[in-house]
This record gives C-alpha cells, structure tokens and sequence, in this order.
C-alpha cells in the first residue's frame, strides 16, 4: 500500500486541531451566566499554554516524519520521554482510587471519612481503558527502544527530574492534596482524544512502520482507547471520553474551592512540564537528524569509494585478460 505524500510544515500546522478542547464557542445569551465549571475554568487559565505548546507541536512534528527523518527513533524517544509522567501519575491514581479504606493506627474517625471522599472521587476518574503507562512500554518494546535508553531519559531528563521531585512532594504535602490527580487526568487523557487523533494519523501515516500487525496492536497504541464496553457493538473512543467527561463533571461539583484552585493550579504546571520536554525534544531532535544526516553523508561517501574500486578491480581484470589471450592464434594483429 502507498503511502501518502509528506506534508509540508505549513500544511501541518494549518490542518492541526486543539489538543484539548473541542467544544463549540460560546453562544452570547441574556440570560444569567451559569457558575463556571472547573473544566472551562482549567480550559480558560491553561489556553495561552495551549496554544504555545499546540504551535511548536505542529511545527516540529514533521520533523520526526519523512522525508526529515527516515527512522522511528526520534518519534520513540520523544514518546519515552513522557512515560515517567503517565507511570507516575497512573500508580499514584491506582493508590489512592483503588486502595482500601482501612483505618491506620492513631488515626481519628474524622481523618478516615476524608480519605474515603478523596478516594471515592478520584475512584470515578479510573477508568482501566483510560490507562496509557502499559501500552507505552509495549511500543517502546515493539519500537525497540532499549531499556537503558528509557532509564536515561528518566535519569537525565531535567524537566522529568524536577517533576518528579516536585509532584511526589506535593502529593504529600497534605490530605487532600492526592486530589491534583484530577488535573492530571483532564490535561493528560482528553489531550489524546482531541489534538492526539491528529497526530496519531500523522505517525501512522508517515512512519515506516512493520505491516506484520494493525499500527493500533503494536508501536501506535499509545494512541488508540479501547471502548469502555468491549461487548457493546456501539461503544467507541468517544463513549469512553464522553464517559470520563461526566464523571469528571459530576465529581468537579463534590470539591471545595480551595480544592478546585489547586486542581486549576497543577493542570497549570502540567502545562508547564510539557513545556520543558518539548524543548529538550528540539535539542535532541537536532543532535539526532545531524547525525542521522551524517551517518548518510558517510554511507554515500563509502558507497562512492566501493564503486570505484569496483571500477579499478573491473578494469585490472580486464587488463589481465586482454594481456593471456594469445591474440595472433586468434588471427588478431597489432596494427602498430
């Protein structure tokens, strides 16, 4: 099967839609303006972060895609570089949503009813099918990015570094702060359903990938949703965003506003990591094409030589040949 024509940069960014939001504009009404929901408020405090980010992504993703690059190692590095993120964030939501509601020793009645409100909330934003941290590993696996690679990123990262100092300790800083969680998986999640179908389509069509299996089995699946009901012959990405979005709304109406503040204030720092990891992925990203641009400019250099020795090891036999054949008993004479 043929694969579509590259498009330019320009085309690229033109064709790319929000990565996050996809709701309609607002409609200008007489009629009481309804109390902000913290899905709008995150929306609209996170949108210049968005953009920003949303502009540098459309211009630099031709870059990990022919004819600007001819390998899947830039656009697996790049994905790596968020596995820490999603692996970090997914066991702590795991801990906290999942974990029973035993009362620990010295802790008072009071202290056990909050840790069940905290979990019962964040209980209602875990969705198996929403999980990413499993499916990434795979591809990175199918991708064969090495193990030590995926260490060294998380190793020698900066900005995965300070994140990850800096969100465990904001974890624990108190009771109810497990709850930054939600943020981390409205920014995080609807991400992918939004701007990430775009780019998923992007990958599957300009990298050269194995047809031995669907992209969505192996190396994409980062990209793909199982539906919520594997048995429900209706059920598709957008049931299992439309189910995540109620929940989130429904559960957005049981915090208080500090709460919802500090929520609003991590999707900012969300946005802020995702930031710093694309600028180290344009750093790389260039080390990566010279060399890879390099390793080119030496293969056709030794192609270029192997020819001509081709050409004078040709020639000497020749000359060997031309020189044994006894020419006169063949009736050929040497007209000087």
């Amino acid at each position: 099967m043929e694969r579509p024509t590259t498009p330019t940069i320009t085309e690229f960014a033109s064709s790319a839609p929000p990565l996050i939001s996809d709701s309609p504009p607002y409609s200008v009404s007489t009629t009481p303006t309804p109390e902000p929901t913290l899905a709008s408020v995150i929306n609209t405090s996170t949108q210049h972060a968005h953009t920003k980010i949303n502009q540098r992504i459309t211009r630099l993703l031709p870059l990990c895609l022919p004819p600007y690059s001819s390998k899947t190692e830039i656009y697996a590095w790049g994905v790596a570089h968020f596995l820490p993120i999603y692996e970090t964030f997914e066991e702590a939501l795991k801990k906290y949503a999942v974990a029973s509601g035993v009362v620990g020793v010295g802790q008072g009645l009071k202290e056990s009813e909050e840790q069940e409100r905290i979990r019962d909330i964040l209980r209602q934003v875990y969705i198996p099918q929403l999980l990413r941290t499993q499916r990434m590993k795979e591809d990175m696996r199918f991708l064969k990015l090495r193990l030590a690679t995926l260490t060294q990123i998380r190793n020698q990262s900066p900005t995965v570094q300070l994140w990850l100092q800096s969100f465990q300790s904001r974890l624990e800083s108190n009771k109810s702060t497990p709850l930054i969680l939600l943020a981390y998986t409205y920014v995080l999640y609807l991400a992918l359903f939004a701007g990430g179908r775009w780019m998923r389509k992007q990958f599957f069509d300009g990298l050269d990938l194995p047809t031995d299996s669907p992209a969505e089995d192996k190396y994409l699946s980062f990209w793909y949703f199982d539906p919520p009901a594997p048995d429900d012959l209706h059920a598709s990405e957008d049931t299992l965003k439309d189910m995540y979005k109620v929940n989130f709304a429904t559960v957005s109406t049981l915090l208080t506003e500090e709460e919802k503040e500090e929520v609003v204030r991590e999707a900012g720092r969300i946005f802020d990591v995702v930031s710093g990891i694309v600028d180290e992925l344009e750093v790389k990203g260039d080390v990566m094409r010279q060399k890879e641009k390099r390793q080119f400019e030496i293969w056709a250099v030794g192609v270029t030589i192997l020819g001509l020795v081709a050409v004078y090891v040709s020639m000497t036999i020749l000359r060997g040949i031309y020189n044994y054949i006894d020419w006169d008993r063949w009736g050929y004479y040497d007209l000087d």
